[in-house]
């Protein structure tokens, strides 16, 4: 067995683990939540830490003024390298 089935079948065990627990409510009296195989653990240090990192707002609105546009531009460069790939291989 090669190393990407045992990785698969650890993300499987896991998902189901996580998903059981879900049901049961185990997770949410822990304060925590599953999204699919990625568990989530909210604690008073990391919700701080969400409040000192939201708090400049001017640099987030730049941010994602200037971050829409650039993966807009991105994603028609990858298009293109694509169909210039395509062509090339023609």
């Amino acid at each position: 067995m090669n190393y990407l089935n045992i990785a698969l079948i650890i993300l499987i065990v896991c998902w189901i683990v996580f998903a059981f627990l879900s049901k049961q409510g185990i997770l949410e009296r822990y304060n925590m939540s599953a999204f699919g195989p990625i568990l989530m653990v909210r604690t008073m240090r990391g919700q701080k830490l969400l409040t000192v990192l939201a708090y400049p707002r001017r640099f987030w609105r730049f941010f994602g003024n200037v971050g829409i546009p650039m993966m807009l531009v991105g994603m028609f460069i990858m298009f293109t390298i694509v169909l210039l790939t395509d062509y090339v291989m023609l």
